[in-house]
Parts: structure tokens; C-alpha cells; sequence
């Protein structure tokens, strides 16, 4: 990202597109479950998270350029929540896979063919992983593997179901891909503009992932390092390592 001399410094290390975009999926995360939240900080009251996401739009559109935040963002969101459903239904498949075809040593062979090479990444938040995964699995779920894993004890709806959701993913991915490609100049006030939205969006993610301790995975809404992660395609040390990071 290009950026004029004067520039002030950044308080976060990911790209200025993943931060924001990161930053609106916690804010609508919230925005989602802010009936639990203002009952435990009446300081998030209405129209708080309103005001926040449109702040946030707003950084996308004026500082970035990007005319369809809201769509992109929304994409994004649907990816995320896509993938909290899948991982379950993917590490479900393996493992019947492994026990039905551990006796003739077929269950690794099965499992690189449909793609399973990538399964550590995906549960590590990697986004193109799962899309690769995905892709890899109805390319070759043939019928005569579909017919071999059902017959093993395999229900068939895991199939069904796996191999639908990777159009789904290809297009949400595609969706949010002009993200990752902004070449504009950013004024010293668009950077303080968004350090001022990281700063406030962290803020809101550590009180509220701290609400939710109780639940793992509706704290993971607010993890600001795995939300990261999961939109850039990566799960590098780097990306997690943000300034004041939320609670994992």
C-alpha cells in the first residue's frame, strides 16, 4: 500500500483492507449479539455498533475507494460463518474415513484424493485452503468413490453437502478478493482515521470476546488475529501479532 511521506505510523500489521474489513466483521458480529451485550454494558446501547459499522464503511469507501464495502464485507461475513459449518463436516468425514478404510490401508489415499492435504490449514482459519480442499473434493468424488465410502458406512449427505458448498465458497472468495488488491495513496489522516477504528474495534472485541468466556465460539466472533487470518488467506505469526490483539 502506498502511502504519503508524512505518513503516521500504523498500530496494527495487517494490510489497511484486512484491518478494516476485519475490523466491520467484529463490529457486525456485535451488532448481531448486542442485546447479551448491552445487557452487560449499557455503553453499547443503540445506535453504538450502528455508528461503528457505518464508521467503518465509510474508511472503505472514502479512504480505500471501494464502492461496494457493504457488499464485500458481507461476502467476507458469509465465508466466516460458512466455515465454522463446514470444518465440523469436514473433520466428521475424515475421521469415518480413517476407521472404515484403516484395515486396507486405503484411508490415506482417499483422503489426499479428495483433497484432505490442506485439512491442517483449514482448521487453522486458512481460507484458500478450504477453498482448495472443497474444489479438490468435488473434482474427484467420483461415483464410484462415492459409492465405496457409503457402502463403508459413510452417510451420503456429508458428500451432498461438501461438494455443494464449494461453489458457494469460490464465489464468496471472488467476492472479496479486490481486498487484498488496493493501490491507493493514503493521507496521514486516512491512517489516523484507521487507527482510531482498529483502536475503537479492538476495544469492543476484548470486552466483548471477555463476555462470551464462557462460550468459546461466540468469543471467537471478536479474535481479531483469527478474523484476520481467515481474510487474507493466511495464518501467518505475523498477521496474528497485531497491536493490543483481542483475546484468543
Amino acid at each position: 500500500m502506498a502511502t504519503s511521506k508524512t505518513a503516521p505510523q500504523r498500530n496494527y500489521t495487517v494490510a489497511d483492507a484486512i484491518m478494516l474489513t476485519t475490523c466491520a466483521t467484529i463490529a457486525k458480529n456485535a451488532t448481531v449479539n448486542k442485546a447479551f451485550l448491552i445487557s452487560k454494558r449499557p455503553g453499547f446501547k443503540d445506535p453504538f455498533f450502528a455508528n461503528l459499522e457505518k464508521r467503518i464503511d465509510d474508511a472503505i469507501k472514502k479512504i480505500l475507494g471501494i464502492d461496494n464495502a457493504k457488499e464485500q464485507r458481507e461476502a467476507t461475513t458469509k465465508l466466516l460463518e460458512l466455515s465454522t459449518v463446514i470444518e465440523p463436516l469436514l473433520g466428521e468425514f475424515k475421521i469415518q474415513v480413517e476407521v472404515d478404510f484403516e484395515d486396507n490401508k486405503r484411508e490415506k489415499e482417499i483422503l489426499k484424493q479428495l483433497g484432505f492435504a490442506h485439512y491442517a490449514k483449514v482448521i487453522k482459519g486458512n481460507q484458500m485452503a478450504l477453498l482448495e480442499l472443497l474444489a479438490k473434493f468435488k473434482e474427484n468424488m467420483s461415483p464410484q468413490l462415492q459409492a465405496e465410502i457409503t457402502d463403508a458406512g459413510t452417510d451420503e449427505t456429508y458428500i451432498t453437502q461438501l461438494s455443494g458448498y464449494a461453489a458457494t465458497v469460490a464465489k464468496l472468495n471472488v467476492n472479496q478478493e479486490s481486498l487484498k488488491k488496493i493501490k491507493k495513496t493514503i493521507v496521514a489522516s486516512g491512517i489516523e482515521e484507521m487507527n482510531a477504528i482498529y483502536k475503537q474495534t479492538i476495544g469492543v472485541a476484548q470486552i466483548a470476546a471477555k463476555f462470551f468466556a464462557a462460550d468459546a465460539a461466540k468469543a471467537e466472533l471478536f479474535s481479531f488475529s483469527k478474523i484476520s487470518a481467515a481474510i487474507s488467506n493466511k495464518s501467518t505469526a505475523a498477521e496474528k501479532s497485531v497491536v493490543n490483539p483481542s483475546p484468543k
